[in-house]
């Protein structure tokens, strides 16, 4: 399953964690309780940890950096670059799923 398979609907979206279950609380983002995943919290639970896992957050993290130089400096790690473009506050579920589909991922 890809990210886009994922999240589906903006009620498959989630800030701030990784992934919530259903009652809106924190859980692992491969657990079976969650319902919702931030970006990383999604790739976490589509590709399982190894090279492919690492290609996408790369992936995401470099599109993410040339089409938001500033998010460049200072180097950040993958995962940090990801989760403060999914969790700004005027991220919308739409931003979300243009970069999932432009990804293909």
């Amino acid at each position: 399953m890809k990210v886009k398979d994922l999240l589906t609907d903006e009620s498959k979206w989630t800030q701030n964690e990784f992934a919530r279950d259903a009652k809106g609380k924190r859980c692992s983002s491969t657990s079976s309780r969650a319902t919702q995943w931030c970006i990383v919290g999604a790739i976490n639970k589509c590709y399982e940890l190894g090279l492919t896992h690492m290609k996408m957050l790369q992936l995401t993290a470099n599109h993410i950096k040339s089409s938001e130089p500033q998010r460049a400096n200072p180097p950040l790690h993958v995962n940090t670059i990801i989760s403060r473009w999914n969790d700004n506050p005027s991220r919308t579920f739409t931003d979300v799923q243009a970069l999932v589909n432009r990804l293909d991922i």
